[in-house]
């Protein structure tokens, strides 16, 4: 089955794999469908590259076969754990993006590689939530030396993009706290001064250190999904008030 890529699609396959497109392809149709109970649209398929010794998810467009973005399935912590990449229409819609009905599971990943023929691997998700405090203690002063970055990038009509940050050195905990509808708020906010046709914006996600260049996710919306769903956001009114 054929399968077209768009700009981001390509950028994002080469900047994060080490796959050419028609491996891509091949991987695809081996991949695994994850559940989307909601969105009739797009699919996130999971995806093993062996060059890569990584999962990934690609999400396309069931209808037209356009593949919108490619990204791991899950990010190593320094404690050992894999902190599962969050997928779906709940994320699109604005729900957290730490939904964990719609976060990649373990059990997709062992299911993927015993789909191949490929030999077991250990997989242990990170669980933010825990029983021990001595441990919680120990797991949030870990997460409180990663930072995260969280930018929009814009697309217009005229071809030209902009890029703002709307958080910087933000922890892991808040970024969890933080849902799509307030960034495409934000988003919208910084928009509001620009001129010019949007097509799409990109959320995207980055650590901060080592390498703040590189991905961690991202969601790409249209100029009406982010409308819709800044519009949606409401902020407190102790935000409120210091907005004002």
């Amino acid at each position: 089955m054929h399968y077209t890529l768009t700009t981001h699609a390509r950028d994002r396959l080469s900047e994060r794999t080490k796959l050419d497109e028609a491996a891509l392809m091949r991987c695809i149709e081996v991949g695994v469908r994850l559940d989307m109970s909601m969105d009739v649209v797009h699919e996130p398929r999971l995806i093993w590259s062996d060059i890569d010794d990584m999962a990934y998810m690609v999400i396309f467009n069931r209808f037209t076969r356009e593949i919108l973005t490619i990204m791991p399935a899950y990010t190593p912590r320094d404690d050992g754990t894999l902190h599962m990449a969050a997928y779906g229409d709940r994320d699109i819609y604005g729900v957290h993006i730490n939904d964990a009905s719609h976060r990649i599971r373990v059990r997709d990943l062992v299911y993927l590689r015993a789909k191949l023929g490929l030999p077991p691997r250990e997989f242990v998700a990170y669980k933010p939530v825990q029983s021990n405090p001595a441990e919680a203690e120990a797991v949030t002063s870990a997460s409180k030396s990663t930072r995260f970055i969280i930018k929009a990038r814009f697309r217009f009509e005229d071809g030209q993009y902009r890029s703002v940050t709307l958080h910087k050195k933000i922890s892991e905990q808040d970024m969890h706290e933080t849902s799509l509808a307030s960034l495409c708020h934000q988003a919208q906010l910084l928009l509001q001064n620009i001129d010019k046709a949007l097509i799409d914006v990109a959320i995207e996600i980055h650590k901060d250190k080592p390498d703040p260049t590189a991905l961690l996710a991202d969601w790409i919306l249209d100029g009406q999904e982010m409308k819709s769903l800044a519009n949606s956001f409401a902020p407190s009114r102790d935000q409120a008030g210091v907005a004002a």
